[in-house]
């Protein structure tokens, strides 16, 4: 698809008005940059003397508009941001509240308002995701104007010097950083659902969230319980352990997703709708809730391509392959880990955790662990290094199987290495990981997804990436779901625009080719999909009635749904939305009668929160017409001019007959030039002057209005029925005969001078000969009542 119609369609329709304009731009280049009639020809060998200048001309227009779209980037950041802050004052507000006295539970009036806040701040999420969004089109609308520059003129001298003097500066809107936000929104959300659950349950810890159920031998009520033990623990190496580990059951599902880098806030703001941030969660469960209030677009935050995990693969690289390729790409009892040995890391943790199989050859084979301080890590995998300290075992969490001590666990390690001398380190994957959880109502089911951003693979055992390390173009999600789960997570993301779902796909298995390429092995078949580019279209959903439930805080109760209504500028398109799929348990109170709908409304910093109590709307529909206005409406336009616009109603951009040649492609025509039209004279300076006389129009002379001609034509008839009635009047009745000549005569001239005031005011380029007819006409009229009054009276 051309990006001309990709830009209106990727970026939010409320903020069109703040688009880079593309199709003006791209005229402009294309205009300049096309040999033609009437154009200064370069002498050979002394190179085009207009080139620099029209180069420099660029450069301020392409300049003006960053700055343009920095300005609005800005603006809408600190509205998110002051959003944020004023939610996260309701949050305090309610939590230093004292809890309610009905049995430690909360009233459905509380409830209410968590679930008012809810939708808040799930409306500010969709804000983010808008603006990720917005500035993700903008930056590839300006990337394309460069290459077309580059393609039309063979310079690629105007992108270095837009890349060093505007997009690299601090203060444009490419350098946003939108985590701050994000981490904003990601507390908030934590913080109001565990008060809702909190005052469900009377306490005060996060450990009792979830109700246990009788140990059972099923696969699945295994996967269960040690999902639950993990996220009481809060270890996030024990996460990232448990999604690799966790074998699939018969209920059980598994799935990997590629993520472009431009969307990755706004699947970070989609999984938050189902989930919880296990990073957010662990936060909590040892600190009190500190929510961080952003300051600025700019301000400094850790480097997001900087990696804060690492997993070292070790195995027999042939084997592995050899393997892969005859297995199956999902059945019952298989692992996302299916190398022998991983050595799997938290950086900022001094806790690395390694799993291996029991049996290396097994396809289900069970696996053991063993918790080692980090800088061990390398010795134990390559005794060659050093010899290993006895102080580097810790203690861990074992989440199937017998407890053993933390010396016994790395002596079996060393034995099972000594045994399997085939297997050595292969690679390591550096990444920076985001975490997510859902555990269903009586722990009936469970989601845990794992989002790594800038990848980087390497040979050996590094524990940090150096400069032969290899990058991966997108981000990688990876989702395991065994139990009964409200929502399918897996099924809403096959229907979103910001994922790809690749089958098959695993890090483990990319980073192992990409280390080996073995000569002898067919290569994995995502490897040509690396260069193409994964952004869909979003596609436009029905308008829907835009009514707020009556039930709140379905995320408070549930993490998975949310009753949040959609804003202007995030629910506009169709990429997951989340559904009401879960109520509120209103029994909580005595009096649910006091329940009330809520008309939901736009958030503004100046409202004042007591409106909320007693607030009376009469909405207008400043559109609505009446009968009467549409009768009025549809007479007029019988008499008015044919095909005339209102210069209101014109276009500002480009005519429709111009829009067809604007298209932007790698397969359209440049060869045609289309005429410049109304923008480009006026914002970005003249065309050539053959190109501008070509495109000019003689105005033709406007038609006379018809209801002029209606006007003449009523005034002349009714003159010559006054003419007819004073000729055959009865003398008994002179007196009405009189009146009635004289009342025509007045109507005959008013509507002769109406008719010479419509064309007056048609605003028309009329001939002289127009004008001389409705003279005559005018003439002709008054002279001919003059002479019929003239009669009558004598």
């Amino acid at each position: 698809m051309k990006y001309g119609d990709t830009l209106r369609q990727r970026s939010i329709a409320a903020w069109q008005t703040h688009n880079i304009d593309y199709q003006d731009i791209k005229y402009f280049i294309k205009t300049n940059t096309t040999p033609g009639k009437g154009k200064a020809v370069s002498i050979p060998g002394k190179g085009d003397v207009n080139a620099e200048d029209f180069e420099n001309t660029l450069f301020v227009i392409l300049k003006e508009q960053d700055e343009r779209i920095t300005c609005f980037v800005r603006s809408k950041f600190g509205e998110i941001d002051r959003r944020l802050a004023h939610l996260e004052q309701q949050i305090e507000r309610f939590s230093n509240r004292p809890s309610e006295p009905h049995g430690g539970r909360t009233t459905v009036r509380r409830i209410q308002r968590y679930g008012k806040i809810e939708t808040d701040i799930l409306k500010a999420g969709e804000e983010i995701q808008a603006l990720s969004r917005f500035i993700g089109v903008q930056q590839e609308a300006f990337r394309k104007l460069i290459k077309k520059y580059k393609k039309w003129t063979g310079s690629s001298e105007l992108g270095y010097r837009f890349d060093a003097e505007v997009r690299q500066r601090p203060t444009s809107f490419s350098q946003t950083d939108l985590r701050p936000l994000l981490q904003s929104y990601e507390e908030l959300l934590h913080a109001v659902r565990m008060l809702h659950q909190q005052g469900k349950s009377g306490q005060n810890t996060q450990t009792d969230l979830y109700i246990d159920q009788p140990p059972q031998k099923t696969i699945a009520a295994s996967c269960l319980r040690q999902a639950q033990v993990v996220v009481d623990e809060g270890v996030r190496v024990d996460f990232d352990n448990l999604l690799a580990t966790m074998p699939v059951s018969e209920s059980g599902k598994e799935a990997s997703f590629w993520v472009h880098p431009e969307n990755v806030v706004e699947l970070q703001i989609l999984l938050l709708q189902y989930t919880r941030s296990f990073n957010t969660f662990r936060r909590s469960s040892a600190t009190s809730t500190h929510i961080p209030s952003p300051t600025s677009p700019t301000q400094a935050w850790p480097d997001a391509s900087h990696p804060d995990t690492f997993d070292i693969i070790a195995d027999d690289a042939q084997q592995y392959l050899l393997r892969r390729i005859a297995e199956p790409v999902s059945e019952v009892g298989s692992r996302i880990q299916k190398a022998a040995l991983h050595a799997r890391s938290v950086l900022v943790d001094d806790v690395a955790l390694l799993t291996w199989a029991k049996d290396s050859h097994a396809e289900k084979t069970e696996v053991q662990t063993c918790a080692l301080k980090q800088k061990f890590v390398q010795s134990i995998l390559d005794p060659s290094r050093g010899v290993l300290s006895r102080k580097a075992s810790l203690p861990h969490l074992c989440l199937d199987g017998p407890q053993e001590s933390p010396e016994e666990s790395i002596k079996e390690l060393q034995r099972w290495i000594k045994q399997h001398s085939g297997v050595r380190p292969i690679a390591a994957i550096n990444s920076q990981r985001a975490r997510f959880f859902k555990m269903s109502n009586k722990s009936s089911g469970v989601v845990v997804a794992a989002l790594d951003q800038s990848i980087q693979f390497q040979s050996g055992i590094s524990t940090q990436p150096d400069k032969q390390a290899k990058t991966f173009p997108y981000a990688v999600l990876s989702l395991r779901q065994e139990g009964a789960n409200v929502v399918d997570l897996i099924k809403v993301l096959d229907n979103s625009h910001l994922v790809e779902r690749i089958h098959g796909f695993s890090l483990e298995h990319h980073a192992v080719w990409q280390a080996s390429q073995p000569a002898d092995i067919e290569k994995p078949f995502w490897i040509p999909l690396l260069a193409r580019d994964l952004r869909k279209v979003p596609q436009p959903i029905p308008r829907a009635s835009r009514k707020v439930s009556s039930d709140f805080g379905s995320q408070s109760t549930t993490p998975q749904a949310s009753t949040a209504t959609s804003s202007d500028a995030g629910g506009q398109y169709d990429h997951g939305k989340v559904h009401d799929l879960s109520r509120l348990d209103l029994t909580t109170s005595a009096n649910p009668s006091r329940a009330k709908k809520r008309a939901g409304r736009y958030w503004n910093e100046y409202d004042d929160p007591s409106d909320e109590e007693d607030q009376y709307v009469l909405y207008v529909d400043p559109n609505y017409e009446s009968f009467w206005d549409k009768a009025w409406k549809s007479v007029t336009q019988k008499f008015s001019a044919k095909d005339k616009k209102k210069p209101e109603m014109e276009s500002l951009l480009c005519s429709p007959d111009l829009e067809s040649g604007l298209h932007d492609g790698e397969e359209s025509s440049d060869d045609e030039l289309e005429p410049p039209n109304y923008r480009i004279s006026r914002i970005y300076g003249h065309a050539d002057a053959q190109v501008q006389a070509a495109g000019k129009t003689t105005e033709s002379t406007g038609s006379i209005p018809r209801f002029t001609w209606a006007c003449f034509a009523s005034s002349i008839a009714i003159l010559i029925v006054a003419f007819i009635l004073a000729a055959t009047g009865k003398r008994k009745l002179h007196r009405e005969v009189d009146a009635g000549v004289v009342f025509a005569i007045v109507t005959s001239l008013t509507f002769a001078i109406t008719a010479v005031a419509t064309l007056y005011r048609s605003g028309q380029d009329l001939r002289g000969f127009v004008w001389v007819i409705a003279g005559m006409l005018l003439c002709v009229v008054a002279t001919a009542s003059g002479g019929l009054l003239a009669w009558i009276l004598t």
